[in-house]
């Protein structure tokens, strides 16, 4: 048996050591109760900004697949044009020698010209 002697404070350490683990675990359940109401927050956060992403996503793909619709449109349009002033050319003499020096028929600049200003039309129809 044990003394009178050393009951009392095997009683003081054995209800130290239980008031110790009862504040331990009360304290481990609170923090965990804080990370997980912490983390349904923030998660909630996280879903709502992802949603707000797949919007602009989804709007920077329709404006892309415009984009590229009139892009196409406009390269169709100018290729048009082109060949239409170049079949002019067919069969015209595109240069004449003058004074030993090779220089452009009055056709072909003002083709060269319509051809500029047929592309500067298209650069300024892309842009708007």
């Amino acid at each position: 048996m044990l003394p009178l002697a050393w009951i009392k404070p095997l009683l003081i350490i054995g209800l130290i050591s239980l008031i110790s683990s009862l504040g331990y675990m009360g304290y481990n359940n609170i923090k965990q109760v804080g990370y997980l109401e912490a983390e349904t927050k923030y998660l909630a956060i996280i879903a709502k900004h992802n949603k707000e992403i797949d919007i602009k996503i989804t709007e920077l793909e329709k404006s892309s697949r415009a984009l590229i619709a009139v892009t196409e449109n406009n390269n169709t349009k100018l290729t048009q044009n082109i060949g239409q002033i170049v079949l002019g050319l067919n069969g015209k003499t595109l240069t004449v020698i003058k004074d030993g020096k090779c220089v452009p028929t009055k056709e072909f600049s003002d083709t060269f010209g319509k051809l500029n200003n047929v592309a500067n039309q298209s650069m300024k129809e892309s842009r708007k």
